[in-house]
Formats: C-alpha cells, structure tokens, sequence
C-alpha cells in the first residue's frame, strides 16, 4: 500500500510542477498497439506507430528551442486514448496534434486528410463530462494547405476542408486540436518512399506542420490563388487553368481556385501559365493580362501587377482574413481587342474627345456584352464609361477566315490631370459570366509631346496659330489658355515675351527643339 501511495504522491506532484507549454505533439498508437502495417517493400515488421513515433521524433529535433513543446510519448510505448487527452489538458497546451497515417484495403487514390472536432462539450458519462473544448478548425486547416504545398501539390487535400470527426482523442482534449492523416501507407508507393524518407518525405511533413502551427498562432489566415475569364457559373467552358507557385524553378504547378497556407513575410512568386482551349472545333488561345492583389473582405484592390505573367508577393501581417491573389486572362471565343488608341498612345488631354475601336470575333456568344470604364488610381477604383452595350453593332467582316466585328465609340476624357490612369473594358456572356478584360495605361495631361501647341490643336504640331494664340493671352482678349504647360516653351513657370520668342525661333529662325512636356 505504500508504495502504491508513493507512486501517486510522485505523480501528483510532477502534474503540479508542469508549466503551460505551447504545444502537445501525440505520436498515434504504439506498444501493444501497433496500428496499421506499413506496406513498404523493405521491411515486413514496420507499422504505423514506428513511422508516427519516427515523425515525431524529428518534430522533437527540428523545433526550435524557443517552443515549449510536450510528447505523449518519445518510446514505444502504449497509451489509452483518454490518457493521451488528459496529459494534453495536464500540461495546458496551447494545442493539442496526433500524429498519424492512413490506410484502408486497396486504397485507389491518395489525399491528405486532417481533422478536427466540432464538439463544443464533452458528453462522455466519465471524468470529462460536461467539459468545453474549442472547435477551431484552422489548425486542421493550416497543417493540412502546409503538407499539400510540400508535397508538390500531388496529394489532394480534403478537397480543401478539414474533415470533422468525433475522435475520442480529439473530443476529449479541450484545446485547439487536430490529427493528422498525411498519407496512405496502405499504398506501397508511399509506404516505400516514406520508409526510406525519399525525396525527404518526411522531413517536409515535419516542417509542413510545424509551420502550419505556426501559422495559426500568429493568425496568418489562408491565402487564396484564383483566376478570372468567363468565371465559373453553367456556361464555363475552360475547365482548369494553372498556376505556378513559387516560380518557373518550382517543381510542380497547382490547379486554381488554390487554396493555401502562407505565414507573415514569405515571399511568394506567382506565375500565370497561358493555354488554348478549343470550343466549337476551333483553339482560342488564353493570355495572361494581370496580377491582381485583392483584400477579400471588402472587395477592394490592393495592388495590380501588369503587363507580366509572373508577379511577386510578401504576404501581409492579416489576422485571419484571406490573401487573395487574382490572375486575369483575355482571349477565347468572346475576345476583344482594342485597335485605336494604340499601345503607343500613352497621353491623353483632359476634356478630350478619344476614339476607341475595338474588334471582336463574332457568332460565338450571341447575347454578349460590353462594359468600358476607365481608372485614375492605378486600378484601384473604376468609374463606367458605358455599358452594358451589345457585343457588337457593327457590321461582320472575315479575318483569318472569322467572322470579325468592329465598333467605335467617341470618349471624352475627365477633365482632370492624373497618373497611372487605365482604360477597361470587360465582356459578359448571356450569364453575365466575364469573359475578357482589356486594360490600357495612359495619363491625363493638357502639355502632350513638344512644348508649344499652345492653342491645344489636334496635330500637336507648333505653328504660327500658336504664336498668336500666345499673343492673344498676352495683349489682346486675354482670354486664358487652354494648357498653361504647352504655352510655357522654356519652360520658367510663368508666360511673357520670351516663349512667343522662343516659338518664332523654332518655327523661322535657328529651329532649336522645343523642351517636350513633363
């Protein structure tokens, strides 16, 4: 009886001294459990409690030192369920992770699973009866976007929902808590290359969920890689496009909508891969237009990155939101292509009439159409031009054996001056699907190329109407000037003498260039 009392005294006391640590690690069975058998080619006596335990153990070494982690277990040992709980709530972890690995009879596929408990009480008639517990899913949620990225993205994941599953282990510990799935070791394949650690399978398991961890206690939330075209209702033709994260050196490319796990200050490159597709027995080819970064809720642009198809990111400091990444394409059977202004046309006046023409492909979509606005915040916020608009009113001509329609609107430009400014245009099917966007750069400015078109003609060109539009402001009407900058020939800030001297200089005299504008 005294010894039995001793013992009890010894662990009563070793219970009181344990400090809050950050997080419980749990490597799944062991001892008298073996759980399930490894089927890997190289040794018939190896099961899932030695590759959990193994797992763990490189856990144990790669963490750093400055986390206060607990193991259920460090040897083969074997512990009850609940036991394995109440060391969890013992050491009043900040969180709770069961290591584990999949197996089922003739497994056809393999995916990642993590789970997690939705019980919000514990109802179990024993010593946790009535007690609360945390359903947070995004634990489950993190480790499992982490493992599937350093994977390669060649195991799928819950399709992207961790899986809710009354677990004893799970529903007893009351902290945030998950158990891991990572692969199927019922898959020889697998089970081989986890066996031997090929390609470092294990270690990227490892860091994977450390930094998943890691991610959810700094609230780092979930990034979000999506795309955009003719969207993704009944009438979506493309099927899946493809982005490489990481870069073109980056082994594998990921389907999107992807859905991710990126921590505070990781630098991300994204690379939009352009395709064709083929609709009615003809290839449109899909061009990459822009990046754009978007703040998920509102619904607001961050940033746009234009004219390349790759871009990169340093993921934000978010609590728990979604960074949301979005590639733009152009192209397909409902494109359009904008003939005038041309690219090299970058200036527009305030207050000026601009023509825009644009060409489309006709006969694909036949209640289609058309919205133009344009931006003068970098993309940031758009104000319409016109629209909705049909596809197209004008009549078909042949190109390249296609029907093609081309229409012509005249734009009077705001009359302001800005930077950075973009004019839009956006196509949506009959399901208001998009379909193509088309975005050209250009800045309001009343000074355009030489210094000197001071009566703002068409042609730009100075000539002698422009010395007496200048000696009009001056001496006569004083009516004021359409463009102080293009009358400003020197330039010096102010009008007098010297720039209509300066004018019959270029035009009769030395013909020294004009400055050109700002």
């Amino acid at each position: 009886m005294k010894r039995y009392l001793c013992i009890f005294i010894v662990l009563m006391i070793t219970g009181s001294t344990y400090a809050q640590v950050d997080l419980c690690i749990d490597a799944g069975h062991g001892g008298i459990d073996p759980g399930a058998k490894v089927c890997t080619h190289f040794d018939s006596s190896y099961w899932e409690k030695d590759l959990n335990l193994e797992v763990t153990l490189l856990l144990k070494d790669s963490i750093p030192p400055t986390t206060s982690v607990y193991f259920t277990r460090l040897i083969d040992t074997f512990l009850y369920l609940d036991r394995r709980a109440w060391l969890a709530d013992s050491v009043e972890a900040g969180a709770f992770i069961s290591i584990h690995f999949n197996s089922v009879p003739n497994p056809e596929s393999q995916y990642i699973l993590t789970i997690y408990s939705n019980s919000d009480t514990v109802w179990d008639g024993g010593m946790y009866e009535g007690q609360s517990r945390s359903t947070d899913s995004l634990l489950a949620a993190k480790i499992g976007f982490r493992i599937h990225d350093h994977l390669g993205g060649q195991y799928k994941l819950n399709e992207f929902n961790p899986w809710d599953v009354d677990e004893t282990i799970l529903r007893l510990s009351k902290m945030t808590s998950t158990l891991l799935e990572p692969l199927f070791i019922s898959d020889s394949s697998a089970a081989d290359s986890l066996y031997e650690n090929k390609g470092k399978i294990r270690n990227k398991i490892v860091s994977a969920i450390y930094q998943g961890w890691k991610s959810w206690t700094t609230g780092q939330g979930i990034a979000l890689v999506d795309y955009e075209y003719s969207g993704k209702g009944p009438h979506d033709y493309i099927g899946e496009v493809e982005i490489a994260i990481g870069g073109w050196d980056y082994p594998d490319t990921f389907s999107v909508p992807y859905q991710g796990c990126w921590q505070e200050n990781e630098f991300i490159e994204l690379n939009a891969i352009e395709f064709i597709k083929s609709d009615g027995g003809i290839e449109w080819p899909y061009n990459f237009h822009h990046w754009e970064w978007r703040d998920w809720n509102p619904d607001t642009v961050i940033a746009t990155s234009m004219s390349q198809d790759y871009s990169f990111f340093v993921i934000p400091s978010y609590t728990d939101s979604t960074h949301y990444w979005v590639a733009y394409f152009t192209g397909g059977p409902f494109d359009v292509s904008l003939i005038l202004p041309p690219s090299t046309v970058t200036e527009f006046r305030p207050n000026d009439t601009v023509e825009l023409i644009w060409n489309a492909p006709g006969g694909a979509r036949h209640t289609c159409s058309l919205y133009v606005s344009y931006s003068i915040n970098n993309g940031q916020s758009w104000n319409q031009i016109i629209g909705p608009i049909p596809y197209d009113f004008s009549p078909l001509k042949k190109k390249n054996g296609l029907d093609i329609m081309t229409s012509v609107y005249n734009w009077v430009t705001p009359n302001i001056t800005a930077e950075n400014c973009y004019l839009r245009f956006i196509a949506y099917d009959a399901a208001d699907n998009k379909d193509t966007l088309i975005s050209h750069k250009f800045s309001l400015n009343c000074c355009i190329g030489l210094r000197g078109n001071a009566d703002c003609s068409d042609d730009e060109e100075p000539d002698i109407s422009d010395v007496n539009r200048i000696t009009d402001f001056l001496y006569l009407s004083h009516d004021p000037l359409c463009c102080f900058e293009e009358a400003d020939t020197y330039p010096d800030g102010m009008i007098d003498i010297s720039d209509i001297s300066r004018l019959i200089d270029y035009l009769y005299l030395t013909h020294k260039p004009l400055p050109n504008c700002p």
